[in-house]
């Protein structure tokens, strides 16, 4: 009998075993390396500012009248399998209220996000290229328009990218030929993720005074670009201000 009893133990240490390798060859033993919360279709939905510090790249820092600016917002959302997460993005505190009414309405129009997350997530490192490839819908990511140190519109916090595979980021090199980002990513209009100009969400942001990138054209003189993935609205500009001139839309990124 003592024999048959230790001969159970090894073969459920044996058992045992298995579970965890193929639980890490499946991911569960690394799931920390996703950083959304993973929730339920049954769990209550949030859409609140939340208090957290947000990291500066060391490599090109905010400066702390831009940062004062954000504020951090926990989003509840919808994935192309119909599991709610929970995720920050980052904003200026002037687009809270638009930012966090564009979450609620995909939300319940069932618009699916891939995953919500921040520049700074170690996984990205504040690598616009990274965060295109991955999929990710994010806000601020402090960078500069080239040539100046006017920050741009995602640096401002002024502007967030919606599911750039499903809805890319086009230009033209110098050759005058069309160039997308994310590689290998494209637009089709009415697949599931992918924004167009009579989708609610795009009529919602616009009716709240917000552009969209997909209504720019690669003939605009003032950058040829279309931006699908891409919400902006600016800071009103003062009232003795001249008249606005062109400006390049590449660097709005």
């Amino acid at each position: 009998m003592s024999r048959d009893i230790s001969r159970l133990r090894k073969g459920l240490a044996v058992l045992a075993g298995l579970v965890v390798v193929a639980g890490s060859s499946f991911g569960i033993v690394n799931a920390q390396a996703d950083t959304r919360h993973h929730g339920s279709t049954g769990q209550t939905p949030v859409w609140e500012e939340v208090s957290r510090t947000i990291k500066v790249n060391p490599n090109n820092p905010a400066p702390p009248e831009v940062l004062d600016q954000l504020v951090s917002l926990n989003v509840a959302y919808k994935d192309f399998y119909h599991m709610q997460h929970q995720g920050i993005i980052e904003v200026n505190k002037d687009r809270k209220d638009d930012t966090i009414a564009f979450f609620k309405y995909a939300y319940y129009l069932n618009f699916p996000i891939k995953e919500v997350a921040v520049s700074s997530d170690p996984r990205f490192s504040w690598d616009d290229n990274k965060l295109m490839a991955a999929d990710i819908t994010s806000g601020f990511n402090y960078r500069t328009i080239a040539g100046t140190n006017t920050p741009s519109q995602h640096g401002l916090g002024r502007a967030f990218d919606v599911n750039p595979r499903e809805n890319p980021y086009i230009t033209l090199d110098d050759a005058g030929n069309p160039v997308v980002a994310p590689q290998g990513a494209q637009w089709l209009s009415g697949t599931p993720g992918t924004l167009h100009g009579d989708h609610p969400l795009v009529q919602l942001m616009e009716s709240r005074g917000w552009a969209w990138g997909g209504r720019w054209t690669l003939q605009d003189l003032d950058g040829a670009v279309i931006d699908y993935q891409h919400f902006q609205k600016r800071a009103p500009a003062p009232a003795n201000a001249a008249p606005s001139t062109q400006t390049n839309k590449k660097a709005e990124r």
